[in-house]
């Protein structure tokens, strides 16, 4: 079963995981049962649990949460779903548990958070879809899934047409990861001396185990060389700012570092670093040292090393106030009449207003996906104008199915994630000039279609997770799409 998106305010998510899901090695399943499960039992289920009696009192889920069952986890709380599989960045439960802990929104809010390796498992299994493994867990109380939790935004709405029923959520709108900023200033800036000497005990083994892989360009074989994931290791610089997806080095910090993180993963995880055969791991005694190394600052001591081809951060622009695409579209379209909505719904898709008022849609298909045809989703097509958001993702809906996208020239956002679409799909959605939005998990296309994608210049996110898009070719359509998120 998929998620309806969020129904709660942005919150501030911390990036330093999405660098290492960037990274080009295979990746393998997460089982629940043996990587999740655990930590939602230890760190979750007491707040999140079925009602129970304690101390001649009901004790209540949370926000109307429940965590200790497939089916609770889906439908989400109050505030609406807290997961949306196979984009983690959109997965307000991830949000939750990735703050600082002095964040109001941190997760859990007794107890120890989750750690590094935790919330790298948990970004993992979202992205891979959200898949139980067969665990169903605790049903009592919790009735059917695809009702409206009590308290839930969704049931209080007013039409966009002429007498249609069609509830109200707030737009999801693709959002540039941010960085979170250092300490201010950290030592690794300031130049205190740290009890760890970064040159005599830290730099030794990157060099051995990281460098050879993330250092600058250079040319071998008559070809050239570029870092892994963007990600340089033989600069100060370079080791601070991380790459285009993020930092891995939160000084002072180590639990928020990824780059501590990924060499702590047991050696068989495929996101372990370095990957099996490229080098010599670090050992216990190295890891020890990088943890202390990251809690004091992460002083380089003077180190600068090699700063070729680094180029310099610039402050982000300030957030522009200019009216979204969904409000400047809205203002060229009507209602959808109430025999069109009624046609739509009648396939089992769920049609949402994007905002009170505005006489754009969204239409997706909550339960029963893969049941859904070629033949329904042409029938949303009476209501092309007025569908600004689309998502047909885990639906049997094909190439065919999907000619006549060309007609949604309102579309600002679509999520075609885990069908059988190929490349020729992509034919017609490069005529969707207002798009923001593209998820192609788990799809076919290749790197065929990315000059195609490439001409759609208001695009803020492309996930390609799990297609036949090669490395290189991610890395071309990054360059040609310098201001969206290529998540690979």
């Amino acid at each position: 079963m998929k998620l309806v998106r969020r129904l709660t305010p942005s919150l501030f998510l911390l990036c330093l995981a999405a660098l290492w899901m960037a990274a080009p090695h295979a990746r393998g399943a997460i089982d629940f049962k043996s990587r999740i499960l655990p930590v939602f039992e230890k760190k979750c289920f007491d707040c999140h649990g079925a009602p129970r009696e304690e101390g001649g009192e009901v004790k209540s889920p949370r926000a109307g949460l429940r965590l200790d069952s497939a089916k609770g986890i889906l439908r989400g709380g109050e505030g609406g779903a807290v997961i949306s599989p196979g984009s983690p960045d959109d997965s307000v439960l991830f949000q939750m548990v990735s703050q600082r802990s002095s964040h109001d929104d941190f997760m859990p809010k007794e107890g120890d958070g989750l750690g590094p390796l935790e919330k790298l498992y948990l970004k993992k299994w979202i992205a891979e879809g959200a898949v139980f493994d067969g665990w169903i867990g605790n049903e009592e109380g919790l009735g059917d899934a695809s009702a409206a939790p009590s308290g839930s935004k969704a049931k209080d709405a007013g039409a966009p047409g002429e007498g249609a029923q069609v509830a109200m959520v707030p737009k999801k709108t693709p959002e540039t990861t941010p960085v979170p900023a250092m300490k201010d200033p950290p030592r690794a800036m300031k130049g205190t001396p740290a009890t760890v000497n970064f040159q005599r005990e830290v730099l030794p083994f990157l060099k051995r185990s990281c460098v050879d892989c993330h250092r600058a360009p250079y040319e071998e074989g008559g070809r050239v060389k570029k870092p892994k994931a963007g990600l340089r290791f033989d600069a100060a610089r370079a080791i601070i700012q991380g790459s285009g997806e993020g930092p891995v080095l939160v000084p002072g910090d180590p639990d928020e570092s990824e780059m501590l993180a990924r060499v702590s993963l047991p050696e068989d995880d495929d996101d372990f670093m370095p990957p099996d055969g490229d080098a010599t791991p670090l050992s216990a005694a190295e890891k020890e040292v990088l943890k202390r190394w990251i809690a004091e600052g992460a002083d380089f001591g003077g180190w600068v090393g090699n700063e070729e081809g680094l180029i310099e951060r610039l402050p982000e622009a300030p957030t522009s106030s200019e009216p979204s695409a969904a409000e400047l579209l809205a203002k060229q379209v009507k209602g959808a009449s109430a025999q069109d909505l009624a046609a739509v719904t009648a396939t089992g898709a769920s049609i949402t207003q994007v905002a009170v008022g505005n006489p754009l849609l969204r239409v997706e298909y909550i339960t029963g996906e893969s049941a859904v045809t070629d033949a329904d989703v042409a029938k949303i097509g009476a209501i092309a104008g007025n569908v600004t958001e689309l998502d047909l993702s885990e639906t049997g809906v094909s190439d065919e199915g999907l000619a006549m996208l060309s007609g949604f020239d309102k579309l600002t956002y679509l999520d075609l994630h885990n069908t059988a679409i190929t490349d020729v799909t992509i034919d017609h959605i490069q005529k969707l000039g207002y798009l923001e939005y593209l998820n192609l998990y788990g799809t076919s296309v290749s790197d065929a279609s990315l000059p195609k994608i490439a001409k759609l210049r208001k695009l803020k996110a492309v996930y390609l997770w799990k297609t036949s898009v090669t490395e290189e070719g991610a890395g071309k359509l990054r360059q040609a799409l310098r201001d969206a998120k290529i998540s690979f």
